[in-house]
């Protein structure tokens, strides 16, 4: 992965709302969560009887893969704002791939002093990538496993292999998950509800949303460092995927 792709796999930024708000995700994120909020409350379904309540201070991590439905209340104390700091990251830092539930994570001061460091800087670096995996790699030990959901180890793999080979062809991709080609369609249906199109797609788009966070380049000059045969093709891939125009990402910056 050349240093473009590495950096671009990585985002932060922190998404402001009022009143109240409704993220749908029940086709699950792409990529894995850290967040911290910051002002407001927040409420994270991801089953019939399994949620996440959360308020200002909290500190929560979402896996890849997870299908959820996001609710954001504000605090009308100060004007009805709800707030988060919000760090995406394509790769978590396990060498064994084990798979994690949904959770708040409980940081002492010194590990909150790397959340509040990362905030300051508010952009991605070696230095920023460092302290986020410092930060996750003193949170493990005490995170909560998700013994039922082995597959998104496999997910994980398929999305590094389509990152690392975005002329990838979908019989060499099932080869490397060690599927045929029809089982990794049906594969990625079930757990994702999408294909691998879909999922090379929503990468550039996340690439996409980091460059209109992080950089002055026009959508032009994005459409052409991602790759897009043009930037018609770029828009109508990016709104797809994420809802919104780039111009909206980055005057409003997104949401989780």
């Amino acid at each position: 992965m050349d240093n473009t792709l590495f950096y671009n796999s990585f985002s932060f930024c922190v998404p402001s709302i009022k009143h109240y708000s409704h993220t749908d995700n029940s086709k699950g994120i792409d990529c894995h969560f850290l967040a911290r909020m910051l002002c407001g409350k927040a409420r994270i379904v991801t089953g019939p009887k399994e949620e996440l309540l959360l308020e200002a201070g909290d500190v929560f991590y979402l896996p890849l893969g997870l299908r959820y439905h996001s609710y954001w209340y504000g605090d009308p104390a100060k004007g009805d704002l709800v707030t988060w700091e919000s760090y995406r990251f394509s790769v978590f830092p396990d060498k064994d791939n084990r798979a994690y539930v949904p959770q708040k994570l409980f940081p002492d001061k010194d590990s909150l002093a790397l959340l509040d460091e990362m905030a300051e800087s508010k952009t991605v670096s070696p230095l920023f990538v460092g302290k986020l995996y410092l930060f996750l790699g003193r949170m493990l030990p005490s995170m909560k496993e998700d013994v039922r959901i082995p597959q998104r180890a496999l997910i994980e793999k398929a999305k590094r292999y389509i990152e690392d080979n975005p002329s990838f062809k979908v019989r060499e991709l099932a080869a490397f998950c060690n599927m045929s080609e029809s089982g990794l369609y049906a594969f990625l249906n079930r757990y994702l509800h999408c294909s691998p199109i879909d999922i090379k797609n929503n990468i550039l788009a996340e690439k996409a949303v980091a460059l209109l966070q992080s950089t002055n380049l026009s959508v032009e000059e994005i459409s052409t460092a991602l790759n897009f045969c043009n930037s018609t093709y770029f828009r109508k891939v990016f709104k797809k995927q994420t809802g919104k125009t780039p111009t909206e990402i980055r005057k409003n910056g997104s949401l989780i």
